[in-house]
C-alpha cells in the first residue's frame, strides 16, 4: 500500500463529497456542510489548515432514507445498522483507501463524516438534558477501541473477554442507544433543530427555519450547501468564528491513509 499525502488525502475527501452529494441530488436528499468544515468554509473557503475531515448532517428524514441506498464503488455507506461501522452516525468511505487516526485502534477507510438533524426540545432544561445523556453514552461507542483506556477500562475489557462479549457488541449497543434517544422527537415537531447524535452541545440548537433552508458557500473552489443561519450556527459553536485559536488549540486527528492499489 502507498502513503498518501496531505494533499492527496484532502484530494480524495473531496472527491467522497462530491460523490455523496451527487448522490443526494439523485435521491432528492437534503444536506449542509456542518463544524468545522463549515467554519473553514467561511473563514477560510476550504479546509481550515490544521484540520482532516469534513463533516456534514442532514435532516433525519433524510439520513434515514439514506441508510437504505447504495453508492457508486468505490463509496460506500458505513453504519452501525448494517454493521460496517459501530457509531451512531454515517461514514461515507472510499472503500480504495486504509486509514487509521492516532486515538483509534480501529482500522477504517478514508471518510466524510454524515451526522442527523434532530427535533429538540424548546424547554432549556430538558435541551439540556437531552444532549447531556447522549454525551454519556458515547462513551460507551468507543469502548475497546481507545488506546487509552485507564485501570477500570482494562479490568472491564477483561470481564468481557471472560464471557466472551466483544467491545464491538458495546459499541453497537450504545450506538443503538444514541441513535433511538436522539430522535425521540418526531422531526416535524417544535421550533428548534439540531445534531444531537454527535454535535457539539447544546449550543448546536438552532431555530428551524435557521437550519431547515440553505444557501450556497464555497469550499475549496467548489460550492455546497450550509444552512441558511449559518453565522448564528457558527458564533454559537465557536464564538468570534472569524479569528483563528491559539496555536495550542490547533489540533487535527493524526490522520494516516494508504491507498490500497489491489
Amino acid at each position: 500500500m502507498r502513503a498518501l499525502t496531505k494533499e492527496e488525502i484532502r484530494t480524495r475527501q473531496l472527491a467522497i463529497l462530491d460523490a455523496f452529494v451527487a448522490h443526494c441530488n439523485a435521491e432528492n436528499l437534503q444536506y449542509y456542510l456542518c463544524g468545522g468544515t463549515l467554519l473553514g468554509a467561511i473563514r477560510h473557503k476550504g479546509f481550515i489548515p490544521w484540520d482532516d475531515d469534513i463533516d456534514v448532517f442532514m435532516p433525519r428524514p433524510d439520513f434515514e432514507k439514506i441508510q437504505n441506498t447504495k453508492m457508486q464503488f468505490p463509496y460506500e455507506i458505513h453504519f452501525y445498522k448494517n454493521g460496517k461501522t459501530h457509531q451512531p452516525f454515517i461514514k461515507i468511505v472510499d472503500s480504495k483507501t486504509f486509514a487509521q487516526e492516532k486515538n483509534s485502534r480501529q482500522p477504517t477507510a478514508l471518510w466524510v463524516d454524515v451526522f442527523a438533524i434532530d427535533s429538540l426540545f424548546e424547554n432549556d432544561f430538558l435541551n439540556k438534558w437531552h444532549y447531556r445523556i447522549t454525551k454519556f453514552f458515547r462513551k460507551g461507542v468507543y469502548y475497546g477501541s481507545r488506546p487509552k483506556t485507564g485501570l477500570f477500562g482494562k479490568i472491564s475489557l477483561k470481564i468481557l473477554k471472560l464471557f466472551k462479549i466483544s467491545p464491538i457488541r458495546v459499541n453497537d449497543f450504545f450506538s443503538f442507544l444514541i441513535d433511538n434517544i436522539s430522535k425521540i422527537r418526531p422531526y416535524q415537531k417544535g421550533r428548534f433543530l439540531g445534531g444531537i447524535n454527535w454535535g457539539y452541545g447544546p449550543q448546536e440548537r438552532m431555530k428551524r427555519e435557521d437550519l431547515e433552508k440553505s444557501v450556497i458557500v464555497e469550499f475549496e473552489g467548489k460550492y455546497y450547501n450550509a444552512p441558511i443561519g449559518y453565522e448564528k450556527y457558527l458564533q454559537n459553536l465557536y464564538g468570534d468564528f472569524m479569528k483563528l485559536p491559539p496555536e495550542e488549540k490547533r489540533k487535527s486527528h493524526g490522520l494516516l491513509v494508504w491507498e490500497n492499489e489491489n
